[in-house]
Parts: structure tokens; sequence; C-alpha cells
């Protein structure tokens, strides 16, 4: 990818599209049947604990569609059951909406989505 970079062939959006047309054909040749189907994804939260800085972060792995949608599953049904009915309306980051992560990552878990702690 670099080599076609540095020749020019993706500058710009019109080069990108012609350099993919002639490179679909043989894409098929790079898929391996026994490649794992996974992706991996990270949590990483920072900052003061009892007045030292803190780094914890989560990991974890798995199929795309279900490592992204279970956090985004987990947020609607507790918007349903009311869990954030307290806060103004708006639109708020998840940092904001969630004090403690704990029971959210709990619920994820439950779910099925598997995650390792590290500190």
């Amino acid at each position: 990818v670099r080599f076609l970079a540095n020749l020019g062939l993706t500058k710009t959006h019109r080069r990108r599209k012609i350099l993919f047309a002639a490179i679909k054909p043989i894409l098929p040749l790079f898929q391996s049947e026994k490649a794992p189907d996974k992706s991996v994804g990270r949590i990483e939260v920072w900052g003061k604990h009892e007045g030292k800085e803190k780094l914890v972060y989560y990991t974890y792995v798995g199929h795309i569609a279900f490592i992204t949608s279970a956090p985004c599953l987990q947020a609607a049904v507790w918007l349903h059951k009311g869990k954030f009915n307290k806060l103004p309306g708006g639109v708020y980051a998840p940092e904001r909406l969630i004090e403690d992560p704990e029971p959210f990552l709990s619920e994820l878990m439950k779910r099925g989505v598997v995650m390792d702690y590290h500190e």
C-alpha cells in the first residue's frame, strides 16, 4: 500500500477509485478461510485516583459487528429503562452519561463481550 501511495496512485479520490477497480479482482487471493474474523478494541480511563495519576484499560477481541453493537444495545436498554431520565435533555459524551463504568462493562460482559482489565 505504501508503495502504491508513493507512486501517487492514492492522491485523489479519482485515482483511488481507478486503483481499487484494478486490484479488486485479485483481492480474493489474499483472503484465507483459516484467518480469524476478529477485531480488537481498547477502552482507556486515566486520571487521578487517591491523589496519584492512574491509567487503567480494558481490551477486548471479537467480531467487529458484535463488539461495536453490544455497547449501543446496552445503552439503548438503559435508556429504555429510564436510567438517564434525571439528566437534562441534550447530547452527552459517554463519559458524562456514565460516572461509574463498572456496571456498564459488567453488563457488556454478561452479553458475551470478553474483556481483560489492565492497570
